[in-house]
């Protein structure tokens, strides 16, 4: 689910995900056999085509799970008593655990919505907030000083495949690895942020980390 970049520069801001292309070509195989063994391979090509316009189809679902994400964005920020702080995110992070563990990147595609979560920054750790439950805030508070890497990379979320900083470390003897990618929460499809906010969250990740530790040692 989780991919460091090796080269230089910054990954691609939004792809459509793995998980979601290779459904869509079992599907339009499926079709083409099928109906290609009953009427003919010439039948067969043209359903296969038919159904390669099934992702116009699922246009009308992403935009119901990005108003869904920015509905739960807004009501955490509302709950929030640190709004101005908080930044709009979409992470890899499942937290029936702790520490939080990577989200199954099926899960994320058939439930979009529920990686949505708001990222706040205070000295000592990075908080994560979500509603994983109707009503129930819930989230982790990951400390930057058992924070062993910061990396730039993608996660794949099933439906998109999005850039992202992934952050990996240990809390309580477990080790975690989560990719977190900083997002515009008021745009209709919530797309991840520009360059410019990208790099400067990573920084701003990297500084605290380095900051935390460097005191911990003086």
């Amino acid at each position: 689910m989780l991919s460091v970049r090796r080269r230089a520069g910054l990954s691609p801001k939004r792809r459509l995900g793995a998980l979601y292309l290779a459904i869509i070509s079992v599907i339009v195989i499926i079709a083409g056999v099928t109906v290609g063994s009953r009427s003919g391979p010439v039948n067969g090509i043209l359903a296969a085509t038919a159904t390669l316009m099934l992702p116009l189809l699922m246009t009308p679902l992403w935009l119901v799970s990005f108003a869904i994400g920015r509905s739960r964005l807004r009501r955490l920020r509302d709950a929030s008593d640190l709004a101005a702080d908080c930044l709009a995110v979409r992470t890899t992070a499942d937290f029936s655990s702790f520490p939080p563990s990577e989200r199954r990147t099926f899960d994320t595609y058939v439930r979009p919505w529920t990686t949505y979560q708001l990222l706040t920054l205070t000295p000592e750790a990075m908080e994560l907030r979500t509603f994983p439950r109707m009503g129930w805030s819930g989230g982790a508070r990951l400390r930057f000083d058992r924070v062993a890497t910061v990396d730039v990379g993608s996660a794949d979320f099933g439906d998109f495949r999005e850039r992202a900083i992934i952050v990996s470390g240990t809390e309580r003897g477990r080790e975690y690895a989560i990719g977190i990618v900083p997002v515009r929460e008021q745009s209709l499809l919530i797309v991840p942020a520009s360059d410019r906010q990208f790099r400067d969250l990573a920084d701003e990740v990297v500084t605290a980390a380095e900051a935390t530790v460097a005191l911990r040692r003086s």
